[in-house]
Parts: C-alpha cells; structure tokens; sequence
C-alpha cells in the first residue's frame, strides 16, 4: 500500500476491472466483504472510464449499460484514446501518458499469438495505466493473465495487479499495522 495516502479511516484505493465492478454487486463472500470496506470507508473504489465502453454480454446491453451506470463508484478518467473513450469521461495526456499506456499494452498483450484479443488488451492497458496515472494502490481483476504481471507492474510503476482475495489480505495487513494490538497491561 502507498503510505503517502491515507486518511483517519481509508487504508487503500483501488481500481476496478470491469468484471470486478460486475461482481461487486454479486453474493461473492469476497466482493460482499470489499463492499463491506468500501461502505465503512476503509477502502476506496472506482472504475475507470473505460468501464462504460466494454461490451455487454450478448442480448443484454441495455441491462448491462444500466446497471453500470447505476453504480456507485468514483469514475476516474483515463487518457482518451480515439475509438474507445467517451468525450466528456476522459482527459487529454501528454507524452508521459502515451509512453506509459504504450509500455502496459505491450506488457499485456506480450505473448499474444494473434491479434483476437486486441481491443481487450489496449482496453485492460487502458484501466491499468489510468490507476497508475492517478497512483492508486491496486487493479482488482480476476483475469489471470493479468494477475501473472503483478510482479512487474509492481516493480516498474508501484501498482499491484490483485484478485479479490489478495486485496482483502493487503487491506487486513494495513489495518494490522495501522492499529496494532497492544499486549494486555497487568
């Protein structure tokens, strides 16, 4: 976790993958339990602008569309890129932000044998890059491809790419330290 921020009862922010912002409203132990953080506001959330552009499962687009926008969480918004930003949801960027949103897409799309996931990969760069731009805590994601770039990621811009469960422990471990227990006095 970042200790430049914190407040009296905020402990971490992160950013929601798109099937993460699904899930949040599910019966997921997991997610109720991050939901539960959030509500008490000992974790911050958000979605990044690229959440309202991903596609609807197939037949259920007006459904999906609506209840991402029902949502209540933070929309960050990310460096435009053309044909999958939204005008009025996104920011322009500078040379920094193309170089870096250029660098996560080259990490997430390495290995890639054909081009059939591209506008997934520049979109999943897309969600990353802004959480980093913005120098949030983490990138919740259950994708494992993802998750295997923690490591890297981590090292190179200071953002933990984390499942559910490794938020929730990285939560409880700062709480941990933030309000030790103290041994009983006699």
């Amino acid at each position: 976790m970042r200790d430049d921020f914190h407040t009296p009862l905020t402990v971490a922010r992160f950013v929601l993958d798109t099937c993460s912002v699904i899930n949040l409203n599910s019966l997921d132990t997991g997610f109720l339990e991050l939901q539960q953080h959030y509500q008490r506001k000992r974790v911050m959330l958000a979605k990044t602008d690229v959440v309202d552009t991903e596609r609807a499962p197939p037949g259920r687009s007006s459904e999906f569309h609506k209840f991402i926008s029902e949502i209540d969480l933070l929309e960050l918004h990310g460096v435009a890129v053309f044909g999958h930003s939204r005008i009025g949801h996104s920011v322009f960027g500078n040379r920094d932000d193309e170089t870096l949103l250029q660098e996560i897409a080259a990490l997430v799309s390495a290995g890639r044998r054909s081009n059939r996931n591209k506008v997934n990969d520049l979109r999943d760069a897309m969600h990353i890059s802004t959480a980093i731009r913005y120098k949030w805590d983490g990138f919740i994601t259950g994708d494992k491809r993802l998750l295997r770039l923690d490591r890297t990621i981590q090292t190179k811009f200071g953002l933990r790419v984390v499942n559910v469960s490794t938020a929730l422990q990285l939560i409880e471990e700062h709480l941990r330290r933030q309000n030790p227990r103290k041994p009983p006095s006699y």
